[in-house]
């Protein structure tokens, strides 16, 4: 174990702000005692004039040392006490006096004793606190790479079956004698797979428009296609984890969409606040897509472009996603409700 592990500034705290309260505690009770003793032998004193000064003497040391007040208070009760024609009265009302000024003293001295109790419970509520805190944070950090390491293998997972997708695609044109398709397919298969790599080096530690702004560089890089971010979002940071990664992979299904059949030179991307609501564009200056044709699909039985999957995906988000293939694809995505 690093001695660091073990001399956390936390424990320390705790450590002297029990040893404060102990020792204060201690003291107190000490103290207590001595002045118990101490008014107890004056008013003995007073009450029995034989009874000798030189003990009085020794214990008031102590505090007619710091006190000047109470040092001639005592010889004014000393004298009158060697006198033995004294009155008691006078004897009896100076004693009152002396005993007075040693509560004084004690109040005074009680009040630090207080102060001290007071600022150990301080210190100890504080190192409790931060004991807590980095508790609860190690536990959230612990969570969040837990989330983000689903996350990243979910979304390998995900360019996985693009990838195999493209082979399959090859390995029929292959068999069909379609050169032309199967180097397509053969490309394609290859920039997924280039992309795939570099995805799983995506820093997951980033903020998100960190992370969705190298997304894009290596987009960019393997597929040739220019891409624009704008993000003007502030709720987007109080996103969870799980459901920013699900942003992510919502635009790698585009991206992929987009490399594969837009024939696009551009793709914007585009984060805004509506309100409480987060909008979620992207498009590109493709060739887009006509509705007959996403109808004739579904007859098939088959997705297009994907399109299916995005839609899943933002329902588990709790939002709506609004596609368009005129002039290009646009896809608008609104989210509600999970802005936490």
């Amino acid at each position: 174990m690093k001695i660091k592990n073990v001399f956390k500034i936390e424990y320390l705290l705790i450590s002297l702000s029990l040893m404060i309260f102990a020792f204060t505690a201690f003291l107190k009770i000490e103290s207590q005692q001595k002045y118990d003793q101490l008014n107890s032998h004056i008013n003995k004193l007073i009450s029995d004039n034989n009874q000798e000064i030189s003990t009085l003497q020794n214990m008031l040391s102590p505090f007619t040392y710091y006190s000047e007040e109470i040092e001639n208070q005592f010889n004014t009760l000393s004298a009158l006490l060697q006198n033995n024609n004294s009155p008691k009265e006078i004897v009896f009302t100076e004693g009152l006096l002396l005993g007075n000024l040693i509560r004084l003293n004690q109040k005074s001295i009680n009040f630090g004793y207080d102060c001290l109790f007071i600022s150990s419970f301080f210190l100890l509520l504080i190192s409790v606190v931060l004991v807590l805190y980095k508790a609860l944070s190690k536990k959230n950090e612990l969570l969040r790479q837990q989330s983000l390491n689903d996350a990243k293998i979910k979304f390998s997972q995900d360019l996985h079956d693009g990838v195999a997708q493209d082979l399959a695609a090859l390995k029929l044109f292959i068999q069909n004698d379609e050169k032309e398709k199967a180097v397509y397919y053969s490309e394609q298969a290859f920039k997924e797979v280039r992309y795939l790599i570099d995805s799983t080096h995506l820093d997951f530690n980033k903020n998100f428009e960190e992370i969705l702004q190298q997304s894009l560089k290596s987009f960019e890089a393997n597929f040739g296609i220019k891409t624009e971010f704008l993000c003007a979002s502030h709720l987007i940071k109080n996103f969870s984890s799980e459901n920013q990664m699900e942003l992510l992979r919502i635009l790698q299904e585009t991206l992929s969409n987009c490399s594969k059949h837009s024939q696009a030179t551009l793709l914007t991307i585009k984060i805004t606040d509506i309100g409480s609501l987060i909008r979620f564009v992207i498009e590109d200056n493709g060739k887009g897509f006509s509705d007959e044709e996403i109808k004739s699909k579904k007859a098939d039985g088959n997705n297009h472009y994907g399109f299916a999957n995005i839609r899943n995906r933002v329902e588990k988000l709790g939002g709506t996603v609004e596609i368009s293939g005129k002039g290009g694809a646009r896809i608008a995505i609104t989210i509600k409700n999970i802005v936490r």
